[in-house]
């Protein structure tokens, strides 16, 4: 098949699940149910399996180690079946809701101070050891969870937001101007891109004008933030002497090389579909046979402490280093980069495309079964809201199963001894909620 069919393919095919992905996430936004797994994963699937994809057709002259026409040739068909798996989820679900009556809602005004600061510290916490090289793998990575819990604290902070009360103000600017300066100055692009994501999500819920914030906060986020970004990672050491410099070199840059600098960054850096690709042409060319779910065998086994199993293998170096530059996706030339494929992708690896049918629906029935285990699970309401949150943001950054089932473990131990802990936090507080605002309720 020429190129150029291919595309029109691949761009016809990305577009569907675009549209398919938009719709789930409006339906589970009007059922109050946004900030969830499931449609974490929904949102995951928009950004990684469609608009990323999409962007990345309009970068025939990328330098890929595989040619573009081999990547699309080897991708057409596992993409298809990525669309169809998906679209037999989002049927299911349509099923599903219209069989239930009424959509759990949770009261937002069980969020008060006392938890909004627990569990920013506790994210503040993650945040800050998560900067040290231990905390990628082993007992560390719990360090990653905690950090996670920023976001659900952020979007709080923006819908609880009011001008004039005090302890508002305060909330508000502590989360926001701490969050902002650790994303500022780090040199993890995603760490700004998420805050901002995180305010829009907070203004969504705060009016019903907030889908056209969240609209602006995403052209600034790719169209100033982004370059500033990019500048800073190339740079990282230079950037912290004198910050500034690259903030104005960023606002200089033309709008054809930000234009460029989008592209690139969806295209590549967001984009499931390119993965796919490279595992199903390695696999097409022999480069490497079907794991016969070996990566899900490893996820389990990653659970067990390497206090108990000390020769434990580093499951991580398997499907984040070594599976990579062997499908070419990164070059064995370079020691340092870790690129773990993503979770669609791993599906292809471990059995078929083919299983992406099944496996898909299947994958977001667990997500369903994640989030009705903490509704059963988690007694106090703000904590309950805080954690289908949090795992919306889990979902979202979702990767490797192997990293996915660790974080998932940690996660469910953090919240339910919070949970514990916190006891009747939420009972006789201070709310941060206006009562009176009907538009503040739910979630």
């Amino acid at each position: 098949m020429p190129l150029e069919d291919l595309l029109f393919r691949h761009r016809a095919i990305a577009t569907a699940i675009t549209l398919l992905s938009c719709f789930a996430l409006y339906r589970a936004y009007r059922r109050g149910n946004l900030l969830s797994g499931v449609a974490g994963l929904h949102s995951s699937v928009l950004l990684f399996m469609g608009i990323g994809p999409f962007a990345y057709t309009y970068l025939p002259d990328y330098a890929e180690r595989i040619g573009f026409e081999t990547l699309f040739s080897s991708l057409v068909i596992p993409y298809t079946y990525f669309l169809v798996g998906y679209a037999i989820e989002v049927c299911l679900e349509q099923f599903a809701f219209r069989r239930k009556a009424k959509a759990e809602r949770f009261s937002l005004d069980d969020i008060d101070v006392p938890t909004v600061f627990f569990f920013g510290f506790l994210s503040l916490v993650g945040y800050t050891f998560s900067l040290f090289e231990f905390t990628r793998s082993g007992v560390g990575t719990i360090f990653q969870v905690l950090s996670t819990f920023l976001y659900p604290v952020i979007v709080i902070a923006v819908i609880a937001y009011r001008p004039k009360d005090i302890m508002s103000n305060i909330v508000t600017l502590a989360v926001l101007g701490i969050a902002g300066y650790f994303a500022i100055f780090s040199i993890w692009r995603s760490q700004l891109i998420m805050l901002l994501g995180a305010v829009g999500i907070g203004a969504i819920f705060r009016s019903r004008s907030g889908f056209v914030i969240f609209g602006v906060l995403g052209i600034i986020i790719l169209y100033v933030v982004l370059p500033f970004q990019q500048l800073k990672k190339l740079n990282s050491e230079r950037f912290f002497e004198d910050p500034e410099v690259f903030f104005y070199a960023s606002m200089d840059m033309s709008m054809e090389n930000r234009n460029s600098l989008v592209t690139e960054f969806l295209g590549i850096r967001m984009n499931g579909a390119r993965e796919l690709a490279y595992v199903q042409a390695a696999l097409d060319s022999g480069l490497i046979s079907l794991r016969g779910g070996a990566g899900y065998a490893d996820a389990a086994l990653q659970l067990i402490p390497r206090l108990v199993w000390p020769s434990k293998p580093s499951f991580n170096q398997t499907t984040g280093f070594l599976l990579p530059r062997e499908i070419e996706l990164v070059s064995w030339d370079d020691p340092y980069t870790s690129w773990g494929v993503n979770f669609w992708a791993e599906i292809a690896v471990n059995y078929s495309y083919k299983m992406l049918l099944i496996l898909v629906p299947i994958f977001f029935f667990g997500a369903g079964w994640v989030d009705a285990a903490l509704n059963r699970i988690i007694k106090h309401q703000g904590n309950r809201w805080i954690a289908t949150a949090t795992l919306f943001f889990m979902f979202l950054q979702l990767v490797s199963i192997v990293n996915f089932v660790t974080y998932l473990l940690w996660f469910f131990l953090v919240i339910v001894i919070s949970d514990h802990l916190s006891g009747s936090l939420g009972s006789n507080r201070r709310s941060l909620w206006v009562h009176e605002n009907p538009a503040l309720r739910g979630s």
